[in-house]
């Protein structure tokens, strides 16, 4: 009787979503995107707006519009992670890394799409890439850093309910925030595309 009624505790268990903490996990997360340990991203007080990106969106550029998604499952505003839209995230970086050309534009401006651009172009052509997948901007972030080296830097913060992760163009790896090595300056509020925060 009790091993029929462990049995039954275990199928329920599982039924629910609350599998023993043996149990495998519910699904495997490509080996390319590391969120092992990742966090959320902190913010502190208001920042200014990179001027570059104030132009673009001053000029009504669609990736700067605030949207939702009735697509894909969200807990505040970050997107619940599946295996599927995992593998989305990696694709996205790696295939846009692979299709544009890095070069430097010799100023603060920034670009969606084309062939070439700077690293702000990469991280944007990304952020719209998701957009048309489906992927609410509340969970798509673009922010400034410093690389390893001191250099100035964008890349796209993704917000996923097992941390925030980083889709960067100089390497196809997608990292938690805090295993990236970028020294982060300023991102986005997920509440309004026109408002940055100092981290």
């Amino acid at each position: 009787m009790r091993l029929l009624l462990n049995a039954a505790i275990a199928a329920a268990l599982i039924f629910a979503g609350a599998a023993p903490s043996s149990a495998a996990p519910l699904f495997r997360v490509p080996s390319l995107l590391q969120i092992e340990g990742a966090r959320p991203l902190a913010t502190r007080k208001q920042a200014g707006m990179p001027k570059g990106y104030f132009e673009l969106c001053r000029k009504g550029h669609s990736v700067c519009k605030s949207v939702s998604s009735r697509k894909l499952p969200t807990r505040n505003g970050a997107v619940v992670l599946t295996e599927a839209l995992a593998k989305q995230l990696v694709r996205t970086n790696s295939d846009v890394n692979r299709g544009m050309r890095a070069v430097a534009d010799g100023g603060d401006r920034w670009t969606v799409g084309g062939q070439a651009g700077d690293c702000e172009d990469f991280a944007l052509t990304k952020k719209m890439r998701l957009m048309r997948a489906g992927w609410p901007t509340s969970a798509l972030l673009m922010a400034t850093a410093f690389t390893q080296s001191g250099e100035p830097h964008a890349v796209l913060v993704v917000r996923t309910d097992q941390g925030d992760v980083v889709l960067d163009n100089l390497t196809d790896r997608i990292r938690g925030w805090n295993q990236s090595g970028l020294r982060f300056r300023t991102v986005q509020s997920p509440g309004s595309v026109w408002v940055w925060h100092s981290i």
